[in-house]
């Protein structure tokens, strides 16, 4: 399924129905028997949908006329192009948003448009998909003379959710952004946890959680095989959806935790099996794989590094995803073709869960997300990164935050708090007294010593004693200043 900008016009239209005109010859009268056979090829039921009958003002639904010429010989390659598709699908979006099911009449049209358009979306899931419409109606969700808020949302509700797992099958970010879009605005609408949400709204949520789980557990699952691109973008769909949610609300990630730490399982095994292939080490695979391969492995890079950030805060909440995560970034920094920037976000997520420990002891609390020989284990692997091919960069970069986490660890804060303690008992006479002393075993030291401590002794005084310091300073100054000009 794509996504595009809704553009309507004419020409789009027009386009479609012209590619199937004729020009004739217009002096010479048409021949009515031709007719049927051209009927038979241009109305052709698409397999899955239901036959579409016109409504006539009244109400009743004018049959499909078969003329004997066309029965049983319709055009078997005749298929509706994209453009046609398209247009299909929008118009029973946007008629099923517009209908007000206030009688019997229009609900039948109501479902009939919603039957349609789910036919329609298995049929063809490739078809360019428009979504401003349906945002436009939930953004604008106002009392108005022609329908009430509450209707209008379960209208959106009910399209929405039709459109939902086309979005998720077809893999596409740009669907994936359209419809984060829409989710986003319905999640800030109605919180998840509010007594006010309807339960429509709640029903929604629920779907959106079953199918992310859907295509996560599909991507894990050992008797799935999905080819790597496949795969990759299945995730990199599934991130996006994820992370945009967990922007609005902050657990919404919590049912994903495990699930997403099996991705990154999975994905650390595609960024191997694409490391072996950029080294050539893969001599079975033909070309286009390999290209292929080598293309992906940006996207495999940056998805790891999204999970980690992810997951990264509430990963170590459980045992099993504590225990899974740990085997993951240990095989990681033991691999030699590991990314540079994944390990950069592996030490980043270490640090964070090592100084937040810290935190936490400094505290008085007794939980710590890591044990001393956790700690030690990731110091270990962590000092044992193949640093030669990290970028002069990277490689500054590792080593600032590797040394801060060292001396973090390392310093002794209660020695750092006793040395302030005692020097904050220091008055400025004991300086002054050191620096006297000090001048008569060594002048020149004790010199650039109170050329050093002058500056510190000077803002510790008081005004009235700054003053009182210059005054005797100011005139032998100026009459030296004097004495010299007039030379």
């Amino acid at each position: 399924m794509k996504v595009v900008q809704d553009t309507d016009g004419h020409s789009q239209i027009n386009d479609v129905f012209n590619q199937n005109s004729t020009v004739g010859d217009l002096k010479r009268p048409p021949d009515p028997s031709a007719f049927p056979d051209d009927l038979s090829k241009l109305v052709k039921a698409e397999p899955g949908l239901q036959s579409l009958c016109v409504m006539s003002p009244g109400g009743a639904s004018i049959p499909n006329i078969e003329t004997p010429g066309s029965v049983g010989q319709p055009d078997e390659e005749y298929k509706p192009n994209a453009a046609m598709e398209e247009m299909i699908i929008t118009f029973l979006i946007r008629v099923a948003l517009v209908i007000e099911p206030k009688d019997k009449e229009a609900s039948s049209m109501y479902k009939q448009a919603l039957e349609l358009l789910t036919q329609a979306l298995e049929v063809w899931p490739n078809a360019n998909v428009k979504f401003n419409y349906l945002e436009k109606l939930l953004s604008n969700i106002q009392p108005s003379q022609s329908k009430d808020p509450a209707t209008a949302l379960a209208q959106g509700l009910d399209v929405m959710n039709k459109i939902l797992e086309p979005c998720f099958n077809s893999k596409m970010l740009d669907a994936g952004k359209s419809l984060c879009s829409l989710l986003k605005m319905v999640f800030i609408a109605f919180p998840r946890e509010a007594p006010s949400t309807p339960h429509d709204v709640k029903i929604l949520y629920q779907r959106v959680e079953d199918l992310i789980q859907k295509h996560l557990a599909a991507v894990t699952a050992s008797q799935i095989s999905l080819e790597l691109s496949s795969a990759n973008s299945v995730i990199s769909f599934a991130l996006f959806v994820v992370k945009t949610l967990t922007e609005v609300h902050k657990n919404f990630i919590d049912p994903f935790i495990v699930p997403l730490v099996r991705v990154l399982q999975r994905l650390r095994d595609m960024a191997s099996s694409s490391s072996q292939i950029r080294q050539g080490q893969r001599s079975d695979l033909d070309s286009s794989i390999s290209a292929r391969a080598v293309a992906d492995s940006g996207s495999i890079i940056s998805n790891m590094k999204c999970v980690l950030k992810l997951i990264s805060e509430k990963v170590m909440q459980s045992p099993e995803s504590k225990r899974l995560i740990g085997q993951i970034l240990h095989t990681l920094l033991s691999e030699k073709g590991t990314d540079p920037s994944v390990l950069l976000c592996i030490l980043d997520t270490v640090k964070s869960w090592i100084e937040e420990d810290f935190r936490h002891i400094a505290s008085g609390a007794s939980t710590a997300a890591l044990s001393p020989k956790e700690i030690v284990s990731y110091l270990q692997k962590l000092s044992l990164v193949d640093r030669k091919n990290f970028s002069p960069s990277t490689l500054e970069e590792w080593d600032a935050k590797y040394l801060q986490l060292l001396y973090g660890i390392c310093a002794d804060s209660s020695r750092h708090t006793q040395f302030l303690t005692e020097m904050n008992k220091l008055q400025v006479a004991d300086l002054v007294l050191a620096l006297s002393e000090l001048a008569y075993t060594d002048a020149n030291v004790a010199y650039h010593m109170w050329v050093l401590v002058f500056p510190i002794v000077w803002v510790t005084l008081h005004k009235e004693e700054q003053v009182a310091l210059a005054k005797p300073m100011i005139a032998p100054s100026v009459k030296k200043i004097t004495i010299k000009a007039a030379g």
